[in-house]
Parts: structure tokens; sequence; C-alpha cells
């Protein structure tokens, strides 16, 4: 794997890590400088050894390519930040302040953070994972203050990772479509805006693309199922939906992540995210969206209307704000053919992915109209990161190996 993206996925962890300890520590009633020092050594240890033992050096292929990856590089970074600078809010949009940041506050408190806990659930989401808001949290009491640059800086490293690890990813693939895939996000006025809103579904998309590249080096290292282990974790930590996209991705790459004793691997990079969700879901109350399911809510599986209304806004979605994804999908079968191929099971996978969220919105207990308007674009938001990356792998050549843009 590419010692650059090795690194960005390595961050997001420890910022997953990071949240998990505190948090923990929090239901224990450890002394904060504990915390401190058990994060403190963990990062330092884990990055000694995934340079030292972590990461297989690919050489760049030539000195003109090289400065053409650090051009592009240079080019697409420039027009990301002078792009986000216009869209960025001082405290986010208002699930920001609603919820993520707000529960940020409580957790930021050693004494008083179960009131968290006590939260109206309908209107709080006391429910929500933490991995954003335990993390702040942290680095609020680390700095003495809730300082609104903290979630400010979480938000600014997911919108300009994101592309960068697509970027670098696909780079050795081929120059001209990660240059194109990184230019068009840098560009793109949906994305900014989502991106700055400092909500979890960025930092759920940019994990859960962790995953999938991690996964996709697993002949290369069977120490990346470890990490593929620890990005889905994280995903589950991070929001509600992760859970299920977790579970889904399991079931296509468990040949990969289970068979032949690989399961000792992946259940070492998953245990602490797992056990973390597990002590914090035990505290909170069950979702609305699953409390109120019944007969009533089964019955609505079996409403073609309800169907149509959820591809209704889904088409919406893919031609108004996911117009790149949604060209890539239209163009991805004429690719297959073109190559002879069976379509890809990644891609398969994230459609199934777009099957479950279907299901969600169909059973959902509160108006449907509603729910889709308000968040569906949202929901989209967290995979579009994955689809970039499938079809921008599908559209190049399957033989190409990455390569690393050093440091």
């Amino acid at each position: 794997m590419p010692k650059t993206t090795l690194q960005l996925i390595w961050c997001a962890a420890m910022l997953g890590f990071t949240s998990m300890v505190y948090f923990l520590s929090l239901v224990v009633g450890a002394p904060f400088l504990a915390a401190v020092a058990v994060i403190g050594g963990f990062v330092v240890f884990s990055y000694r050894y995934l340079i030292r033992r972590g990461i297989d050096t690919v050489s760049l292929p030539s000195t003109p390519i090289a400065a053409t990856q650090y051009l592009l590089l240079i080019a697409g970074l420039t027009a990301l930040l002078y792009n986000a600078y216009s869209w960025q809010k001082p405290y986010g949009d208002w699930d920001a302040w609603w919820l993520w940041n707000y529960h940020a506050h409580f957790l930021a408190d050693a004494r008083y953070w179960r009131g968290l806990l006590k939260l109206d659930i309908a209107f709080y989401h006391p429910d929500y994972p933490l991995y954003t808001s335990s993390g702040i949290a942290f680095f609020w009491r680390l700095m003495g203050k809730t300082s609104r640059y903290v979630p400010y800086m979480y938000t600014l490293f997911f919108t300009v990772a994101t592309p960068v690890l697509l970027y670098v990813t696909l780079c050795g693939r081929s120059l001209v479509v990660a240059g194109v895939v990184f230019l068009l996000i840098a560009c793109n006025g949906f994305y900014l805006e989502h991106g700055m809103a400092q909500y979890a579904d960025l930092p759920l998309g940019f994990l859960f693309l962790s995953a999938l590249i991690c996964a996709d080096y697993i002949a290369e290292n069977s120490r990346n199922i470890v990490a593929v282990g620890a990005m889905l974790g994280c995903c589950m930590w991070t929001k509600n939906e992760g859970i299920m996209l977790s579970v889904v991705f399991m079931l296509f790459h468990f040949k990969a992540l289970a068979l032949n004793g690989r399961w000792r691997l992946f259940l070492t990079g998953i245990a602490i995210p797992i056990f973390t969700l597990i002590v914090f879901k035990s505290m909170t109350p069950k979702t609305d969206l699953i409390e109120g399911q019944g007969m009533r809510t089964l019955q609505y599986l079996l409403q073609p209307e309800r169907y149509g209304l959820v591809m209704k806004w889904m088409y919406l979605n893919f031609t108004k704000n996911f117009a790149l994804a949604g060209a890539g999908l239209l163009l991805y079968p004429l690719v297959a053919f073109y190559k002879k191929q069976w379509p890809d099971r990644r891609l398969m996978m994230l459609i199934a992915c777009l099957a479950c969220y279907v299901i969600v919105y169909v059973m959902t207990t509160m108006d449907l109209a509603w729910h889709l308007e308000t968040s569906l674009d949202r929901v989209l938001f967290q995979l579009m990161p994955a689809f970039w990356y499938v079809l921008a792998v599908n559209f190049t050549s399957a033989t190409a190996k990455p390569i690393e843009i050093k440091s």
C-alpha cells in the first residue's frame, strides 16, 4: 500500500482510538491524564510499527511522472482549500450545533457527561455513536476550553483528506483519472458544503472508503486485514448507519476476512471499537427508528408507492447532487462489456448498501416524504467516496499497480 495512503488511514484510525479511549475513561472514571498517556503511547507505538513493518514501498517510475503527480496534487489542494474557504461556517450547519458538537459539550465535562444519556431521544439522539463528538471533547479538555476551531479542524481534515486519499491511491493506476477525480471533487459545491458542515457523514464516508482500499491490498499484505477491521469498527463508532454498512461489507468480504484463520487478524482490528460500541449502546435508549417498529411498519414493505417515492428521491439526488457517480454508473456497463468482465463485486456491495437504505426509508416511522427530503442527500453522501473509488478503478487498467507519492 502506498505510504501516503496508509498515513491518511492511520490518522483517521488514531482519531477513532482517541475518541474510544476517552469515552471509556469517562465510563470508568479514570483520570484524564491516564487517558492522555494511553492515547499518546499508542499513537507513537502504532506509527513506529507502521513505518517499520506496515509499508511496502513502491518506487516512482520516472522523475517526469513524479513531477506531474506533485503538480496535480498541488493544483487540486489549491482549488480544494480555496473553494472550501467559501463554504466554511464557524459553527457548522444545524446538525453540528444541534447534535454532534452539542454532544461533545457534555462529554467534555467529566462530572456531568452522563447528562447526554438523558436527552430526549427524538430531538437530540443521545444514541448516536461518538467517533466525532468524543474526539472533539477530548481535544477540548486537552486545550482547557471549548474552542470552535477543534470541530472546524475535524471537518477540514476529512474534507481535504478524502479527495487526497482517492488521488494518492489512484494515481498509480491512471494519473489522468486520479487527477480528474481530484479536481472535480475539489470544485464540487455540494461536496464542499456538506464536507465543511461539521457533520459525521463525511468521516463515515472516509472510513468506509479506507476499509475498501485496505481490503484491496489484503493479497499484498495480510496485516491489512487488521486495518480493515479497525476501519469498519470506526464506521460503527461514527454513525448508526455505519453499523449497517459494516455488516454488508463483512458479508461481501467474508472469505477474505474470516477464512484460513484470518478472522484473528480481523478481530484484532475490530475488537476495541466493538467493545466500546457495546458499552455505549448498553447505556443509551433505543433509537426512535427502532423503538417505533411493529406490524404497521412491516406492512410498509408491501406498499409499492413507498418504494416509488424513495427511488424518485434517489434519482433526483444522483442527477442533481452526485452527477459524477451517476454518470459513472451509467457508463460502467459499457466498460464492463468492453473488458469482458463480470460486474465488480465492490460495486455490487455498494448497490446492496443502497438497497439497505431503501428498506430503512420504506420502513421509517416518520413521514416518508419529509424524511427523504431532510436526510437522503446526507445518507447518500456517506457512500460517495467509495463509489468514486470503485468506479475510477474500473475505468483504469486492472493490471496497473498503485505507486507512492513520497514525502
